[in-house]
């Protein structure tokens, strides 16, 4: 535990600057307005004075003339319904009515919309009955079983391989016969090795 804190380094705020007065220049203060003791005559933003006449003139004027107004309508032509053709009494024939409904005394015994009685039986017959068998169980059997073998191996196909008796006895088409032959293949005959 410290007695006191250090001294060096030391978060503390250096003292302020005071001014004794703020200075005079720079100085951000509004001037003076400008003011005047009477305003301008001229140049002047004023409405004019409104024409006003006296008596309104009579022409041009936008008047709407008098209505044609007729002392009666006009007869001929005329827009008039005729008046309806009235009878005196209906006309017996041909007549919109309907006949009177037949109506039977009593409904008719046969044939007749009537369900029949229900057949009902004692019990339920035993045979032929909708009852699902008693299901067939099998026994798994072991052998075949697709089992991997231990350990499992890959069944695929070896790649083919390169047979090189006959690269190595026989010469390319480009090679001219002048070439001395290996020691290897100047033996050939005496090992009785042919053409495959």
């Amino acid at each position: 535990m410290l007695s006191f804190p250090a001294k060096e380094p030391k978060n503390e705020l250096p003292l302020p600057t005071v001014f004794a007065a703020p200075a005079k220049r720079p100085k951000n203060e509004l001037e003076l307005a400008d003011v005047f003791d009477v305003p301008a005559s001229r140049p002047k933003n004023e409405l004019l004075l409104p024409i006003v006449l006296l008596v309104p003139a009579k022409t041009p004027k936008n008047e709407l003339p008098a209505p044609v107004v007729l002392s009666a309508p006009a007869e001929i032509p005329k827009k008039e319904l005729l008046p309806p053709v009235v009878f005196e009494a209906p006309v017996p024939t041909p007549k919109n009515e309907f006949w009177l409904p037949v109506v039977f005394a009593a409904p008719a015994a046969r044939p007749k919309k009537e369900l029949e009685v229900p057949l009902v039986v004692a019990l339920p017959a035993s045979r032929p009955k909708n009852e699902l068998s008693v299901p067939v169980v099998f026994t798994p059997v072991k052998k075949p079983t697709n089992v991997l073998p231990n350990p499992p191996t890959v069944s695929t196909r070896f790649p083919p391989r390169l047979y090189c008796a006959v690269a190595l006895t026989t010469l390319a088409d480009s090679v001219p016969p002048t070439v001395p032959l290996p020691a290897m293949l100047k033996l050939a005959p005496a090992w009785g090795l042919g053409e495959f």
